[in-house]
């Protein structure tokens, strides 16, 4: 199948369909959202003949002509996808981390320390910035694959104190 990769309209993460429906639900926002529009949504009223399809139509299935393209995605200065986003000057710095290819700002959301920089696509880990390699990297170092968000600053604090990094 082709890879179908879009952005999150909460958090801007990189996020594959693979299957199901297009109720989505951003692991790392926890946003739900429409695949098809990418429009915030908070069930599955969103979902209406002659509006987004719940599942994609195949394109030989009868009737498929007449499926309706998908409605404008989101725009990242809509109020409503602005209003989801979490306020960076209400985040401990210890959340946030420069991505170490481009430069943009990334903010950890969840527990797991990978992190798909929304500018590149460049995978780096939250604790000490390094590439992630797929995971190798905290098979290969000190960094835990995840950590509880509230417990970062400490976690840094300790690799820097044993190790001498993050």
């Amino acid at each position: 199948h082709a890879m179908e990769i879009k952005r999150c309209p909460g958090c801007r993460q990189a996020i594959e369909k693979v299957a199901g429906c297009n109720h989505m639900v951003c692991r790392t926002c926890s946003v739900h959202f429409c695949w098809r529009c990418l429009q915030p949504i908070t069930g599955y009223e969103h979902f209406q003949p002659g509006a987004c399809s719940l599942f994609a139509v195949p394109a030989d299935a009868p009737g498929a002509a007449a499926a309706e393209e998908p409605p404008a995605p989101a725009h990242a200065d809509d109020a409503e996808v602005r209003a989801l986003r979490p306020d960076p000057g209400e985040l401990a710095m210890d959340l946030v981390m420069r991505c170490t290819e481009c430069g943009e700002l990334g903010t950890k959301m969840a527990d797991p320390n990978a992190y798909v920089c929304a500018g590149c696509l460049y995978e780096f880990c939250l604790i000490c910035g390094e590439p992630t390699f797929g995971g190798a990297h905290f098979m290969q170092s000190a960094c835990p694959s995840h950590t509880p968000v509230d417990l970062v600053g400490q976690v840094r604090q300790m690799l820097r104190q044993t190790y001498g990094q993050a």
